[in-house]
């Protein structure tokens, strides 16, 4: 049976697990980590998983992409543009 947070009898759970499923070790768990640390754990978790799979190319279709930035000169209007993945 699956039983919703709000209906629990429990006040708090624990993230053990979770914290062992990224690869953080004592101390690593129980530290303020980024997001950005997270976020790239959590997707080299779900690419590794998806490997030798025909869902091996998901997260790389879903999330990766290129942008360009470019720097304009306010006083002779040239600029340099710069293309990023």
């Amino acid at each position: 049976m699956f039983v919703m947070l709000q209906e629990a009898n429990t006040r708090t759970w624990s993230t053990k697990d979770l914290t062992l499923s990224f690869g953080w070790q004592g101390a690593e768990g129980s530290e303020q980590q980024d997001i950005h640390d997270l976020n790239r754990v959590l997707v080299e978790a779900i690419e590794a998983a998806l490997a030798g799979t025909m869902y091996e190319s998901l997260i790389r279709e879903l999330y990766f992409g290129q942008y360009d930035t470019v720097i304009m000169c306010m006083e002779c209007g040239e600029g340099r543009r710069r293309n990023e993945q």
